[in-house]
């Protein structure tokens, strides 16, 4: 490139001059938008200051204090933390102490804390009802069995060949049969059977009206704790796995026989 001449020189010169006069002599209007960021950003955060002053529990309360309006932005861009255990970290708010305990005396004529009990109470009879009622069952299925045991050496019997020989052993077996009938009379375990399951039932409905706010979900129809994981053929009732294996013979909500059980998945 070749050196510039006088005329492209001068020229240059002139122009950079009168730009540089330009420059000093326009106002700067940046400094004008930061004015205004710096008001707008003053104004947001004493305005989060007012809404939540109420909230903090150590602090001067006055709007003016710098130290005072940081620590209700802080306090607010805490608790706005989604993964925020608030049940740890509330020891920072003030607590509104008449929004704190709800008075049940006027509703229901029981305070809070009776009918926590009461629910308690209801809990563990529900739960050692359905322990009995496994127990009941189990006892019941094993005298049953013990007769159909007893019913099918009674049948062979019958289909052997007669003779002096078992002829004489009809009075010993009739003896025999009529003792293990006694002894598992099905009788009274039936009707305790009966009135435990009638039990539980009643505590079940009420259980159930405890948790009507509970979420929809597959939790098992006995317990109503664990979560289900299997199902009975053919009724199609669902229930736990330990719920399950202690249902022998018979569904515990429709008392349809069992004959197989799933696993099914979710």
């Amino acid at each position: 490139m070749s050196n510039p001449g006088q005329f492209t020189l001068g020229i240059n010169t002139i122009l950079d001059r009168l730009t540089h006069n330009i420059n000093c002599n326009i106002q700067d209007n940046t400094q004008f938008i930061e004015d205004w960021r710096r008001r707008l950003h003053i104004l947001k955060h004493h305005e989060i200051a007012s809404s939540v002053n109420f909230l903090i529990k150590d602090g001067s309360g006055n709007l003016n204090d710098h130290i005072f309006i940081r620590k209700c932005n802080d306090i607010l861009a805490k608790y706005a933390n989604p993964s925020l255990s608030v049940t740890v970290s509330m020891h920072d708010i003030l607590q509104a102490p008449d929004i704190m305990t709800y008075n049940l005396d006027k509703q229901i004529g029981i305070s809070s804390e009776a009918l926590i009990e009461v629910l308690r109470k209801l809990v563990r009879l529900y739960v050692k009802t359905g322990e009995d009622l496994h127990a009941v069952d189990a006892a019941l299925q094993e005298k049953l069995q013990r007769l159909d045991s007893a019913i099918s050496c009674m049948n062979t019997l019958t289909t052997l060949d007669s003779g002096a020989e078992l002829s004489s052993l009809i009075g010993p077996v009739e003896a025999y049969l009529k003792g293990v009938f006694e002894k598992n009379s099905i009788e009274s375990s039936y009707n305790v059977y009966i009135e435990t399951y009638n039990r539980f039932k009643t505590l079940r409905s009420v259980i159930e009206l405890c948790n009507v706010d509970k979420p929809t979900g597959p939790s098992c129809t006995i317990c109503m704790t664990k979560e289900v994981t299997h199902a009975i053929a053919p009724c199609g009732h669902t229930f736990c796995d330990l719920c399950s294996a202690k249902q022998l013979t018979a569904c515990y909500i429709c008392r349809t026989q069992i004959r197989d059980r799933l696993r099914i998945y979710y």
